[in-house]
C-alpha cells in the first residue's frame, strides 16, 4: 500500500504542486463521517508513534499534509480518513469530517486555513496533545530540506515560501470514529457515622487510559486541604473508586453533627478530570456545657484521676441524681480546657441516689492516643431527666517516658603499664542482653574522635567481662610515637547493634622518663636492700610498666659506661648468679661514676677558696700601690674582685641543691654529706669573706 501511495502521489505532483492531496474519492455526507466506533487509547498511542517513526527523514520531505495524516492511521491501525480512503484536500477533509473547535486531543486531525498560495487545500496534521501537532509540508529555517515537523498549533509556517502563518480551525476524528469523554458519576456518601464515611465514585474512562484517581475533603467547599489518591493503570469501560476510612484514607478524623464536602478526580490520557462536588454530615453531635451555675439536686462530684501511665489514665466521677433518672453519662477530654473534643458515653437507666461513672481504657474509649509527659483536661456530665449537668474540669500529666538504660554498659576504662611504646587498654563490659556480643573492639586515635585504628575480637558471653587490648600486639598498623598522647573508646556490637564507651586519654613514655623511671626504682631497691636475686629485679619490668625497649638499653649502657652485660639482664627470664655479679659490677660502677660528679663539686669548691687567697694577696699589694702614689684608684677593684667571689659561691651553693635533689643521690649515704661540706665551706667563705681588710692593710699599714 505505502509503494502504491508513492506512486501516485508523485503522478499527481504536478497537477497539485503545493499542499494537501492525496487519493481523490467522492467525499461522504458530514452525517456519515461522526457515525462509527471508539479509538482506543492503544490505537491513538500506535497512530503517534508510526507519525514520529516516519517523520524528519528525506524519504517523506515531499509528502503532501493529507497524505501523512492518512498514512499514520492506516498503516498503524488500519483506519481510514474517509470511507474506503481518504479526501482530496484538507479543506474537503474539514468539510466532511465532524469539526471541533478549541485544543485538540491528543491523535485527532488537526486542521489549519488554506494558504493565499493554495486556497484550495488548506493544511493537516495529527494532535500529539498539550497544543502541539506533527505535519508535512512546514517551513523550518534550520532545515531547509525536510518538510514534516512537530510544530505549535496555533499559527506557524506553511512549506511554500509565502512567509505566512496559518491561522488552526478546528480538529476531528476520522470517518467512523470518535473518543467519548471522560465523565465522573454515582458520587455517594454512604454508612455515615459520628466519626466515619463510605465515599464511592464511578470514572467513565470508555477503554481510555487512567493512570491515577482519587477524591478531595473539605468542610468548606473551596479549600480542598485533604487528599486520598491512587495511582492505577486500567483501559475498561469504567473504573470504580471508593475511600471507607477517612482517618486512614485521607488523614482527618471526623467531627460528629459536622457536614464535609468532597469531589471525585481522575487523570486519563494524562487530562484531569473532575466530578461534581458533594457533601454529607456525620451523625451525633457533642453536648455543649450549660451557661450558668447549676441546679440542685443534680451534682457532680468526686472527680478523681488514677493509674496514671504514660499513655493512660482511670478517670471516675460520682453523680448525685437523688433518684432522679439518668439516661446518659460521659466525659469530654482534650488537651485545651476549650477545646476538649473527644466524648466518652455510656446509654444508662437508672434511678437511685447516685451513679458512678469511670473510664479506665482511654485510647480506646476515648479514641484518643495519649501522649507522655503532657497535660489533659476533662469534664464529666451526665443527662437527668432530659436536662444536661457537668461537673467541674480537671487535669492530669501523663508520665514522662522513662529513659532506656542500655543493655550494654562499659566502665572502669582504664590505661596501664604505659611504656614509650606500649599501654594495655582495659575495660569492664556488663552485658544485661539476651543475646551474645558478637563484636568487642577499641578504637585509637591521636584526637578525641579515636577514630584512626580500630581493633576487635569476636564473641563476649553475657554478664560482666573484663577485656583488654595491648597497644602494640593489638593495633599493628598505628603510629606509635614515644611521648604522644593517644584517645581511646571501647565499643560492642550486640542484636546488630553498636554501643560506643566514653572516650579517655592516656600519654607514652618518652626516653628521658622511661629511664628516668627505671633508675629511680632500681636505686629504691638498692638502698632499701630489696633487689635480691635478679628475677625480683625483672619484675619492675612488667609489674611497674617500665617495657625497657632495646633502644632504652642502649641508652642504658652509654649513661653507665658500657658496663657489664646489661642487655643479657633484661632479656634473660632465668636469672643465675653470674647476672647477679654483674648486676653487682654495673651498680659498683654506677657508685663510681656518682662519686665522680660529687668530687667535681669538692674540686669547684677548692677552686674558689684557692681564688680567694690569691685575691687576698692582690688586694694587699693594691693597698701599697695607692699608699705609694698617695690615691685611692685601685679600691673600685678591690670591691668588685670581692662581689666576683661572693657570686661564685652562690652559684655553686645552687648547683649543688641541684645535685642533691637528683634520684641517683640515694645510691649512698654519704654523697649529700659530703656536698653540705662543701656548701657550708662556701657558705662560711662569703659570710666571712672580706678583701677591704687587706687593701686597707696595705695602703695603711692597719685594717682601720
Amino acid at each position: 500500500m505505502m509503494k502504491r501511495l508513492k506512486k501516485q502521489i508523485s503522478t499527481l505532483t504536478l497537477l497539485f504542486f503545493m499542499c494537501c492531496f492525496v487519493l481523490p474519492i467522492i467525499p461522504p455526507t458530514p452525517a456519515e463521517a461522526v457515525e462509527g466506533t471508539s479509538l482506543t487509547d492503544a490505537q491513538i498511542n500506535a497512530v503517534i508513534d508510526w507519525a514520529y517513526a516516519n517523520a524528519y527523514g528525506s524519504a517523506y520531505s515531499n509528502y503532501q499534509c493529507l497524505a501523512y495524516v492518512y498514512q499514520a492511521y492506516h498503516n498503524a491501525i488500519g483506519v481510514n480518513i474517509g470511507p474506503g480512503g481518504s479526501y482530496s484536500s484538507a479543506i474537503e477533509a474539514s468539510r466532511n469530517l465532524e469539526l471541533h473547535s478549541g485544543e485538540a486531543p491528543r491523535g485527532a486531525i488537526v486542521f489549519w486555513e488554506a494558504a493565499p498560495s493554495n486556497s484550495y487545500y488548506g493544511h493537516a496534521g495529527i494532535s500529539v496533545g498539550g497544543g502541539r501537532a506533527i505535519s508535512a509540508n512546514v517551513t523550518w529555517s534550520k532545515y531547509p530540506d525536510q518538510r514534516v515537523f512537530d510544530h505549535s498549533i496555533e499559527g506557524f509556517l506553511l512549506y511554500d515560501n509565502s512567509g505566512r502563518k496559518l491561522n488552526y480551525i478546528g480538529w476531528a476524528w476520522p470517518y467512523g470514529m470518535i473518543v467519548e469523554p471522560i465523565s465522573i458519576q454515582n458520587n455517594a456518601a454512604s454508612n455515615i457515622t459520628e466519626t466515619n464515611v463510605y465515599l464511592s465514585a464511578k470514572v467513565l474512562n470508555n477503554y481510555q487510559r487512567v493512570t491515577e484517581v482519587g477524591c478531595y475533603l473539605s468542610t468548606d467547599g473551596v479549600n480542598w486541604p485533604y487528599k486520598a489518591s491512587d495511582a492505577v493503570n486500567i483501559t475498561d469501560v469504567y473504573t470504580n473508586v471508593w475511600y471507607d476510612n477517612t482517618a486512614r484514607d485521607f488523614g482527618i478524623a471526623l467531627q460528629p453533627g459536622t457536614t464535609y464536602y468532597y469531589k471525585f478526580y481522575a487523570i486519563v490520557n494524562g487530562n484531569y478530570n473532575e466530578g461534581q462536588v458533594g457533601s454529607f454530615t456525620t451523625t451525633g453531635s457533642i453536648p455543649k456545657p450549660p451557661v450558668g451555675p447549676i441546679k440542685e439536686p443534680v451534682e457532680i462530684q468526686n472527680n478523681n484521676v488514677a493509674n496514671i501511665t504514660e499513655n493512660n489514665a482511670k478517670l471516675s466521677a460520682k453523680v448525685l441524681n437523688n433518684y432522679q433518672k439518668v439516661t446518659e453519662v460521659g466525659c469530654y477530654l482534650g488537651k485545651s480546657q476549650n477545646n476538649l473534643n473527644y466524648k466518652a458515653s455510656d446509654k444508662v437507666n437508672i434511678a437511685d441516689v447516685y451513679t458512678n461513672v469511670w473510664y479506665e481504657n482511654i485510647p480506646s474509649e476515648f479514641g484518643m492516643t495519649l501522649e507522655p509527659g503532657m497535660t489533659y483536661y476533662y469534664q464529666f456530665y451526665a443527662v437527668v431527666n432530659g436536662q444536661t449537668y457537668t461537673g467541674s474540669i480537671g487535669q492530669f500529666t501523663t508520665k514522662k517516658a522513662e529513659e532506656k538504660k542500655p543493655e550494654v554498659t562499659f566502665s572502669n576504662l582504664i590505661a596501664s603499664n604505659i611504656t614509650q611504646t606500649d599501654a594495655t587498654l582495659t575495660a569492664k563490659v556488663d552485658n544485661k542482653s539476651n543475646s551474645q556480643i558478637t563484636e568487642i573492639g577499641c578504637s585509637l586515635g591521636v584526637d578525641e574522635k579515636a577514630n584512626q585504628w580500630r581493633t576487635s575480637s569476636s564473641q563476649v558471653g553475657k554478664g560482666t567481662n573484663t577485656i583488654e587490648f595491648n597497644l602494640r600486639q593489638n593495633f599493628t598498623k598505628a603510629s606509635i610515637l614515644p611521648g604522644k598522647t593517644y584517645y581511646y573508646r571501647f565499643y560492642a556490637v550486640v542484636n546488630g547493634k553498636t554501643v560506643e564507651s566514653d572516650t579517655k586519654s592516656f600519654q607514652l613514655l618518652s626516653p628521658e622518663e622511661a629511664l628516668d623511671k627505671y633508675f629511680k626504682a632500681l636505686a629504691k631497691a638498692v638502698v632499701e636492700d630489696k633487689v635480691g636475686d635478679l628475677q625480683n629485679l625483672l619484675i619492675f619490668k612488667g609489674a611497674t610498666g617500665l617495657g625497657v625497649s632495646d633502644a632504652d638499653v642502649k641508652a642504658a649502657k652509654n649513661i653507665l659506661g658500657n658496663i657489664g652485660d646489661v642487655q643479657t639482664v633484661f632479656e634473660t627470664m632465668r636469672i643465675s648468679s653470674e647476672h647477679f655479679i654483674t648486676l653487682g659490677d654495673s651498680i659498683g660502677k654506677l657508685w663510681v661514676i656518682r662519686m665522680e660528679s660529687v668530687e667535681n663539686f669538692m674540686y669547684r669548691a677548692k677552686s674558689i677558696q684557692d681564688s680567694s687567697v690569691n685575691r687576698m694577696v692582690k688586694a694587699y699589694d693594691l693597698g701599697k700601690q695607692d699608699r705609694e702614689s698617695q690615691t685611692t684608684a685601685n679600691k673600685a677593684k678591690v670591691e668588685e674582685s670581692e662581689k666576683q667571689i661572693k657570686k661564685h659561691c652562690d652559684e655553686l651553693m645552687a648547683d649543688i641543691d641541684r645535685k642533691k635533689s637528683e634520684f641517683y643521690m640515694n645510691f649512698h649515704p654519704n654523697l649529700k654529706k659530703e656536698l653540705n661540706v662543701y656548701k657550708k665551706e662556701l657558705k662560711d667563705l662569703k659570710e666571712n669573706y672580706d678583701l677591704m681588710a687587706f687593701y686597707n692593710l696595705g695602703r695603711y699599714g692597719t685594717e682601720g
